[in-house]
């Protein structure tokens, strides 16, 4: 029994040191949970942040944005130091954002598509066949409205830290069957993120199912669906080239992604680490990895038209006619209505008014 309590006890002893070990005094804001600013002089704290993201760490961005904490380390004297928790070890791409929010992580990726009632403003872009499938110009375009459009920015500041802001490659159709119209779709199961896709794929007479990207290879493999909407990049990350054959070249959106962090955490940092972490975020280190995404997508689509699918043939892209484009736009041109009175009414916003305000911003841009 002395022996047993012994042990209980040294493993107790253990696990605290560990959580110290992890937080430094506190480090990472992870055992805070006050929301108070350090407003101390730094001393020899590390402070380590557990950075949460469901792409494997290999993935193109994910290898920038290790470059980006590198950098946070650099700026902070070794100080801040970021643990990358990458292939949803810790969070799925549905659940990283309550995981931030609650410190179960300090930081972590979020795709806004995954909790489609509380970034609709920023979401504006991923209204399909809106005019949003330059990511470069969609990132300038989301600076733009952050800057200036207190209620966009306060989706994300009552929650987060915001550290970048971008977004990601267009998403297009990728299937097991070849289809150019829409109708070539009616009656299919298609993976998708939530949010507008979900409903739009149903005005287009298919079953749209939200499924996190680790889970589509399989899902491709047993044929438990017949394709899923996704960006080249991402597609490559998750070897999805093995599985898929044909790819419909008619960008449909892109979408947001953050690299957000816990308010109490980012508080429980020293200023001067603060104030230098804040000197290499914000616009430029999202463009910076907004074009990583987009320079990445040449190499992608060369590997995917080099690579056999589940046919024993190397990918297909199709490229859609002006009048089967036609096709596809009518029914994402009715939800870009709805989503406009929508957002009338939840934000006091006119809807109309901020889509063509994005659509006028991002035009400049491209």
């Amino acid at each position: 029994m002395k022996k047993t309590l012994a042990l209980i006890l040294a493993l107790a002893m253990v696990f605290a040191l560990c959580l110290t070990g992890c937080s430094g005094d506190g480090g990472g804001g992870t055992e805070t949970g006050s929301g108070t600013e350090n407003t101390g002089a730094p001393d020899d704290t590390v402070y380590t942040l557990r950075f949460s993201t469901h792409d494997p760490e290999t993935s193109n961005i994910m290898v920038h944005t290790q470059e980006y904490f590198d950098q946070i380390s650099e700026v902070t004297g070794g100080k801040v130091q970021v643990e990358m928790l990458a292939s949803a070890v810790v969070a799925s791409a549905a659940t990283v954002g309550d995981m931030i929010s609650s410190q179960g992580v300090d930081m972590g990726w979020v795709y806004t598509s995954y909790y489609p009632t509380q970034f609709t403003l920023s979401d504006v872009i991923t209204l399909p066949l809106q005019g949003f499938e330059d990511n470069v110009a969609a990132t300038e375009m989301l600076w733009d409205l952050y800057e200036t459009v207190p209620e966009m920015a306060a989706q994300w500041d009552n929650e987060y830290k915001v550290l970048q802001l971008y977004a990601n490659p267009p998403m297009i159709f990728e299937m097991k069957t070849p289809i150019s119209s829409v109708d070539d779709i009616h009656g299919m199961t298609i993976r998708c993120p939530s949010g507008a896709i979900t409903d739009i794929l149903a005005a287009w007479g298919a079953s749209g199912i939200s499924m996190g990207p680790p889970d589509i290879y399989e899902a491709m493999e047993k044929n438990n669906i017949d394709g899923y909407i996704f960006e080249v990049v991402g597609t490559t990350s998750f070897s999805l080239q093995e599985v898929t054959n044909y790819y419909l070249d008619m960008g449909l959106y892109t979408g947001p992604f953050a690299v957000a962090m816990n308010w109490d955490s980012w508080n429980n940092l020293p200023q001067e680490y603060r104030d230098a972490i804040d000197g290499i975020s914000g616009r430029e280190a999202s463009l910076a990895s907004a074009q990583n995404f987009h320079d990445s997508m040449e190499s992608a689509i060369e590997l995917i038209k080099s690579s056999n699918g589940s046919n024993g043939q190397p990918g297909e892209f199709i490229t859609p006619t002006a009048d089967e484009i036609a096709g596809w736009q009518v029914a994402a041109d009715e939800y870009a209505a709805s989503w406009c009175e929508s957002i009338t009414q939840t934000t006091g916003i006119d809807g109309a008014a901020y889509l063509a305000q994005a659509q006028e911003i991002i035009a400049q841009y491209e």
